[in-house]
């Protein structure tokens, strides 16, 4: 099996990105794009850079909502496959310790979706992250909570026989069954070397004083009936993906 080397860029093949994005169109991944979006709001004018975009899904559609995206990647295979599925976008490839390709001040808004857990080196990323965002610049941060409510003595078993209960849920589940022959080759997940819980990424931020001013859960994977009732519940029970809002 191969492993995971982070310096190695050529990890994520494109098999890799193929797969993500079997994931949006089929509509598995919509409980996680509405959030972002929910919590984006208008894009309309600014100007955004997306660091590790992947094949570039998230990129294209803010750039579809107005606003002026760099996207990069440092998987080579990633702004390949975004250059032929999205031809508009500006993808590079590139990496979020070295943006010195930007200028001091050039971005409204800087994003790391699913991206803060494969970075082992967190601080030379904000110091960078930070140099490139505007004062009171927005940098949105969307990562997977490993050890919350859904990962919980018998809840990873619930949650996904309750997947079955929704469209989302069902093509979720029928692209698992192609990931799960695909990870006795490669991991992908392996390259999660440094998950961090709110408390982690709060004190990550304010070491580099950013403000916090949102931090949203939600479930990866919706499934109508059982999202209502976890909106009612406190926000460490609402899903298995979380989303923090800071400011420059």
């Amino acid at each position: 099996m191969a492993t995971f080397d982070e310096s190695n860029s050529d990890f994520y093949d494109l098999e890799y990105f193929i797969s993500l994005e079997y994931r949006y169109l089929s509509g598995a991944q919509n409980s996680r794009i509405r959030s972002i979006f929910r919590i984006l709001g208008p894009l309309n004018d600014r100007r955004i850079l997306d660091i590790g975009c992947g094949g570039g899904h998230f990129a294209a559609h803010m750039q579809q909502r107005g606003a002026e995206v760099v996207a990069i990647d440092y998987a080579r295979s990633g702004i390949q496959f975004a250059h032929e599925r999205f031809p508009t976008l500006d993808a590079r490839v590139g990496s979020v310790y070295d943006l010195s390709d930007f200028a001091n001040n050039s971005f409204d808004v800087v994003t790391l979706f699913d991206v803060i857990e494969h970075v082992s080196d967190q601080h030379l990323a904000l110091t960078q992250i930070k140099r490139v965002l505007k004062p009171d610049g927005m940098l949105v941060i969307s990562t997977d909570i490993d050890d919350g409510f859904f990962s919980w003595w018998k809840m990873p078993g619930i949650m996904r026989r309750l997947q079955r209960y929704s469209r989302d849920g069902r093509a979720y589940q029928l692209i698992q069954q192609v990931e799960q022959h695909r990870r006795r080759f490669k991991d992908y997940h392996a390259s999660h070397v440094a998950c961090l819980d709110m408390q982690e990424i709060s004190t990550l931020l304010a070491t580099h004083h950013f403000i916090v001013t949102q931090h949203h859960v939600y479930p990866i994977v919706g499934v109508p009936l059982r999202d209502m009732i976890l909106r009612v519940l406190p926000k460490r029970f609402r899903g298995d993906h979380q989303c923090i809002v800071a400011r420059n």
